[in-house]
């Protein structure tokens, strides 16, 4: 997995994002060392481009995308006030609070500050 300072520069940009992003979407995979479900090769030994055509979850446009990012054991909510600009996402103890356009990349900037701290 990428380093904390490419978890936590990626996670800045998928905030400042004003809609869904399919090249973050990619540059996350990349930094999770994401892998396809039934591919057997260790997590980062697909090159990004071949995994790609796997389907690299949407992130940065779904909410059920970004839950996958959720680390394991920890608790998490998403306020999104009916469509309202600046949706709102909280991770464990309160303790990382993002916000962005929509509920999706809330979620998926949070999930990227907590994996920077460690979470998995």
């Amino acid at each position: 997995m990428a380093g904390a300072d490419t978890l936590l520069a990626l996670a800045e940009r998928v905030e400042a994002a004003g809609a869904p992003d399919r090249n973050l979407d990619e540059e996350i995979a990349v930094a999770i060392l994401w892998r396809p479900s039934g591919v057997c090769e260790p997590a980062g030994a697909i090159p990004w481009w071949l995994a790609a055509s796997f389907g690299i979850p949407d992130y940065t446009a779904s909410l059920d995308a970004a839950m996958k990012l959720v680390p394991g054991g920890w608790h998490w909510t998403v306020t999104d006030y009916q469509g309202a600009a600046p949706a709102r996402a909280i991770l464990g103890d309160d303790s990382i609070i993002c916000t962005a356009t929509t509920p999706a990349l809330a979620l998926t900037a949070a999930c990227l500050r907590a994996r920077a701290r460690g979470g998995r």
